[in-house]
Order: C-alpha cells, then sequence, then structure tokens
C-alpha cells in the first residue's frame, strides 16, 4: 500500500507535464487548458504561478536558462515565465488540424513532441524532433492523440503512447542518430476502465503510466505487464515524473476535465497535484539543449 498525498490543492482543468529540476529541487508542471505555468518547493512548501498567453501542449527547462513550450499551435521559447515569448515555426510536415501535446527531452537534450488531431477524430498526429537548432523533423506518424513519451535507462528503447488507441508503443531507439525504428506495441489495455496518458521510467527499467480515467498510475514490467498499480483519489490522473532529493518520489498531476458537479462532488480533489513515495529510483529529466 501506498500513501498519496494531495502536494497542492488546485482545480487543474488539464494539469500536465511535470518536470523535475534536479538541479534546483522544485517542481514544475502546467493547466493546459487555463494556461498556467506553475513551479512548486518542496522545501517551502510554496507555489508560484504564471498565466500563459496560449493552451499549451507540454514543455521543457532548457540547459542554459528558461523554457521552450509546445503551445497547442506553435513552438515557443521564454528566458523566463515574464519573458516575452519567441515564436518558432509550425513544422512544415504537420497536419493543419493537429496541435501539440506532450513532449520530453532525450538525454542529449533534444525535444520529442507529439501532435493529435484537434477534434479527436481521425490518426493524423504525428512525432516531431526538435533539435538544438531549434528546427524540427517529423519522425512517425498515424496517431489520434500523442503522449506519454520516455526512453529506457540504455536509450535503446523509446515509448510512446497513443491514448484513444489505448496502447503504449515501444521503439528501437538510436541516441546518436535521433531516430527510432521498429515500432511495435509495449502494452495494449483490456477492457477495464482508462487509457494512457503521460509516462516515465524508472532506473530498473520500469514503465510508470497515468491511467486517466481509472484513478489509477500502473508500473510495467520490460515486458509490458502490469507489475503493480498505485490507487489514486481522483479519476483522472494525466501525468507523472519522478523527483525530490532521492529521485524516489513520483509526482502525479491531474484533472478536472469533463468532470461534472456531482462527480466533483465525490472527488474534491481532482485537479490536485500528488506525490508518493515509491521506494524506487527514477531517472533525471533532461533539459532541452537549444
Amino acid at each position: 500500500m501506498y500513501e498519496v498525498n494531495c502536494l497542492v490543492k488546485v482545480k487543474n482543468e488539464l494539469g500536465e507535464c511535470p518536470v523535475w529540476s534536479y538541479e534546483d529541487q522544485l517542481l514544475w508542471w502546467i493547466d493546459s487548458s487555463i494556461p498556467t505555468l506553475f513551479r512548486y518547493n518542496p522545501q517551502t512548501q510554496s507555489t508560484d504561478q504564471w498565466s500563459m498567453p496560449k493552451p499549451i501542449g507540454s514543455f521543457a527547462l532548457r540547459s542554459n536558462g528558461g523554457l521552450i513550450f509546445a503551445f497547442r499551435k506553435g513552438l515557443a521559447t521564454m528566458t523566463s515565465p515574464t519573458s516575452p515569448i519567441e515564436w518558432l515555426s509550425w513544422p512544415s510536415t504537420a497536419h493543419p488540424d493537429t496541435r501539440f501535446n506532450d513532449g520530453k527531452c532525450d538525454s542529449l537534450g533534444r525535444f520529442w513532441v507529439g501532435t493529435m488531431d484537434r477534434n479527436l477524430k481521425d490518426s493524423i498526429g504525428a512525432i516531431f524532433r526538435v533539435d538544438k537548432n531549434l528546427e524540427s523533423m517529423k519522425i512517425d506518424d498515424g496517431f489520434k492523440i500523442s503522449n506519454g513519451i520516455a526512453w529506457s535507462p540504455d536509450n535503446k528503447t523509446m515509448y510512446f503512447s497513443d491514448s484513444p488507441a489505448r496502447t503504449i508503443y515501444a521503439y528501437d531507439f538510436d541516441l546518436a542518430a535521433g531516430i527510432v525504428t521498429n515500432r511495435r506495441i509495449f502494452s495494449v489495455f483490456d477492457d477495464s476502465p482508462g487509457n494512457p496518458d503521460g509516462c516515465a521510467v524508472d532506473s530498473e527499467g520500469f514503465v510508470w503510466s497515468a491511467r486517466v480515467r481509472a484513478a489509477r498510475v500502473d508500473r510495467y514490467d520490460p515486458d509490458g505487464n502490469i507489475e503493480r498499480s498505485i490507487q489514486l483519489p481522483v479519476s483522472r490522473p494525466t501525468s507523472l515524473a519522478f523527483g525530490g532529493a532521492n529521485m524516489s518520489t513520483l509526482f502525479i498531476t491531474t484533472s478536472t476535465l469533463s468532470l461534472t458537479t456531482e462527480d466533483l462532488h465525490k472527488e474534491p480533489l481532482a485537479g490536485s497535484l500528488f506525490s508518493v513515495e515509491t521506494g524506487i529510483k527514477g531517472l533525471k529529466q533532461n533539459s532541452f539543449s537549444g
């Protein structure tokens, strides 16, 4: 049994993309729908927040300071949460009816970000790689909602989810070349509730996935079998990240999206930021090198 702690009682409509800064010992995350950037300090238990100009798919910290954002309709950088936005070009190979969604950096500091059908109908989403020079390249496509990018400890496997397909995929990953091959099913969900959302990988090579609409987080062994589950007091966990001084704290963002007044009465902590002490070390998140 795990103790699930509510760290920040907020009503995020779509809490997403927790990012642990190991150097600063701070946790960042976003509300994608009511565009807000949050930063939590575990030492002082204080939270800062900044309103953003447009809905956000995901973001990453930059190794030289600042942030890169995948706003839903464009990439941009900021030198600080209060600085002007510097817009980058929309990828020329992106489908016009898509928007950006989940993203994360590999160990060489490239930002990998997926797109999704903004109408939630067709499999027109893709995976893009954003390099240090801020140029982007399409890597793969054929997804409805891109989610949950993560890598194995040896950097030989990349994991990626398509939420409506209820499938977590695995690729062979070439770190030096920045390419993926041999897409295959890592785990496909049964008929029980929940879809795969954000994910993280621990130091033992196990994959942790937020099972949105199912009130739990699952840990998968390297063969794609559920090894354990952590039950949550809210139905919509969205994403997760390891952090804390020992890198064994699992931070979990959640959502109130589409919950009724009755649902919210049953889930008073919906939309909050949670933590769980897992006893298992996670991998440090990478910053963007550009």
